[in-house]
């Protein structure tokens, strides 16, 4: 970032000696994401612009922008945890969901409606719907997913659901939660004031947006005072999951639920010490969901002590909430590789939302976080939220991921350049930091979720002057069950990548995986985002399945396989896996004629020794035969059930 604050005078004399080693202690902006102002909006034209983009080696052959909606202004993208932009792998849909365009020709239309502008045929040709038409209660910022109820196969039947801030014209004062068919039937509005008798007090209902199962799912921020103007003054509790629950037939039933972390606290002013957006990811099926929090937790100490995720999982649809453990993410040898030791000497890995931060869930039920990850700059309890951020600028962005024994993580890339601030075109507005550009890091997944894609924007820092003043999508895929990870691919090569959203969705064709982005961008260039602001689809971001090939293709060998515990069991029993090398691991069950009775998934693990439980509760008394594969390995045993 290009503005810093110094430390105090307690770790002044460390400083000193840091920046020998050409790095800069920066104080993290963790209250994100509450404070957007308004503007007025004038001018606008109806007919679409078409951007040609040149292309590089590792790019899209067809890649094309192209101008299919507008907004009053830019506040509704300036957040990239937004899921404004969505897919429906059945009915081969897009929908980008925004606030209302002033091209919107009906009478009565305000600046507090939401649209939703969508497509079944690539983005060639769009239509729209006003999702929220509320003369009194102006709505703001949406986050948005599709809906497909079971057995409907036609793009009309989705639902368009969304939700956001609502504002009288100054201050936030509740949130609201609508859907309407995309056959403009069906359109169901709730406005739930802040001030309401037995109406959660929550704010900016908006984060990580989606469809799961028969509900749909959203987070928001808790606060004690949301009326308050300081960090210090809102005090912030945690996290709101709002829950929309499909009646079957035309409309959602919403409820809330909570979670209110015990943060540490700074001893200079109390705020909490985490960042004030929590996502939440969920399970195609809706069982298993993760809400993640990065901040400090209350009972931290050592590498801990810096903002690393605290994540609260459920396996029964949100019914119960189970924290998982504190885990030193510094001790992920992929991560501590590019960690610098803090002033005290310890290597702490920090987690950031400053350059965008989103979250899935694989195939296998495993969460992945995608972020950029720094280093720790103090152990002094009122600076925990410094980092080092190096002279070259150059930080790096992570996927951690769940496994059976804990976390582990890839490298997806590094990061050339810092958020642009003052560089940023739109920084005529005010205040300034309201229109910065930073990486919009955004994750997609398949619907099944066997494969995973981060895309981010980025800058040529000798062009940009170090900041993201100049921006192009870039963007890499894993395959889940073989991890298989593709080169980076930059997709854009104009510069004009502003406030990039990627669909939280892949759309398969055979052995092609769709990604649907955006960008934004003042109308005629006139970069001030508080006029009407124009959006882009960006169509040809696609990788193939022979991408994956080019990737880290991990073989591994199996060091050392124990025989499976309890032996004889009944119906659960356990294997200890030691790997040389990192590889996916599955298991085949076979009975005494060669018949397979059961397997288990292929998961992938690191190297080390990993304990793999094994349900067999459904398969009969008898002698039976596992066999182990790990890469091009494998190993047979025989069990015993009872």
């Amino acid at each position: 970032m290009k503005k810093h604050l110094l430390f105090g005078l307690s770790i002044g004399i460390c400083i000193g000696a840091a920046a020998q080693t050409k790095f800069r202690a920066v104080k993290q902006n963790t209250n994100n994401g509450i404070s957007n102002t308004e503007g007025t909006a004038s001018s606008f034209q109806s007919s679409p612009v078409i951007r040609p983009i040149k292309k590089t080696a590792l790019q899209s052959a067809s890649t094309t922008s192209k101008q299919f909606t507008s907004s009053y202004n830019a506040n509704g993208v300036v957040v990239s945890e937004q899921n404004c932009l969505t897919s429906d792998q059945g009915t081969n849909t897009i929908s980008f969901t925004h606030r209302v365009s002033k091209d919107w020709a009906a009478p009565g239309v305000n600046s507090g409606f939401i649209q939703s502008t969508f497509t079944n045929d690539g983005g060639v040709t769009w239509d729209s719907l006003l999702l929220v038409q509320d003369q009194v209660n102006l709505c703001r910022y949406p986050s948005a997913t599709l809906f497909n109820p079971t057995g409907n196969t036609a793009a009309s039947g989705l639902f368009s659901v969304a939700s956001g801030p609502i504002t009288p014209g100054s201050g936030w004062i509740g949130n609201f939660f609508a859907s309407s068919q995309l056959n403009k039937t069906n359109n169901n509005v709730s406005i739930k004031l802040n001030a309401a008798a037995g109406v959660a007090k929550q704010h900016f209902v908006r984060i990580g947006m989606q469809a799961a199962g028969n509900k749909v799912i959203v987070t928001g921020g808790l606060y004690a005072n949301v009326a308050g103007t300081t960090a210090a003054a809102q005090k912030y509790r945690g996290a709101s999951i709002n829950t929309g629950t499909f009646n079957g037939t035309d409309n959602f039933t919403w409820a809330v639920d909570s979670i209110k972390p015990s943060f540490m606290r700074n001893p200079t002013d109390g705020t909490a010490e985490t960042f004030t957006i929590a996502n939440t990811a969920w399970s195609q099926d809706g069982t298993v969901g993760y809400v993640i929090f990065s901040g400090i937790d209350s009972l931290a100490a050592g590498a801990e002590l810096a903002y690393q995720p605290m994540v609260w999982k459920t396996i029964d649809g949100g019914t119960t909430w189970l924290k998982m453990p504190l885990t030193d993410f510094s001790a992920i040898s992929s991560i501590n590789a590019k960690l610098s030791p803090s002033t005290g000497g310890t290597k702490k890995a920090w987690y950031s939302q400053s350059s965008g931060m989103d979250a899935a869930v694989d195939a296998n039920n495993n969460l992945h976080i995608v972020n950029v990850v720094s280093s720790g700059a103090s152990d002094n309890a009122d600076s925990l939220g410094y980092t080092w951020t190096p002279a070259s600028n150059i930080t790096y962005i992570y996927d951690t991921y769940t496994t059976s024994t804990g976390w582990d993580a890839i490298l997806v890339d590094s990061l050339l350049c810092i958020t642009a601030d003052a560089s940023s075109p739109f920084s005529g507005g005010t205040p300034v930091a309201q229109y910065t550009i930073d990486a919009r890091i955004q994750i997609s997944r398949t619907t099944d979720g066997t494969h995973l894609f981060y895309f981010w924007i980025d800058s040529d820092p000798a062009a940009a002057g170090g900041e993201n003043a100049m921006p192009d999508i870039k963007g890499k895929g894993l395959n889940v069950s073989t991890g298989i990870v593709t080169p980076t691919i930059t997709f854009t090569n104009d510069g004009l990548s502003f406030y990039m959203f990627a669909s939280n969705i892949a759309l398969v064709n055979g052995s092609t995986y769709s990604i649907a982005a955006t960008t934004s961008n003042s109308r005629g260039g006139t970069n001030n985002a508080d006029e009407t602001f124009d959006h882009f689809f960006v169509s040809g971001i696609q990788f193939v399945e022979s991408d994956f090939s080019d990737g880290i293709n991990e073989k591994s060998r199996i060091s050392y396989i124990s025989q499976n515990y309890p032996n004889p069991f009944s119906k659960l029993t356990s294997i200890d896996v030691t790997l040389s090398e990192a590889a996916s691991v599955s298991i085949d069950i076979y009975n005494t004629i060669g018949q397979k009775a059961a397997e288990k998934a292929a998961e992938k693990f690191g190297v080390g020794i990993h304990k793999i439980n094994i349900d067999c509760s459904k398969l009969k008394s008898g002698i039976y035969f596992y066999t182990v594969k790990a890469g091009d390995s494998s190993v047979t045993k025989k069990m015993i059930i009872q």
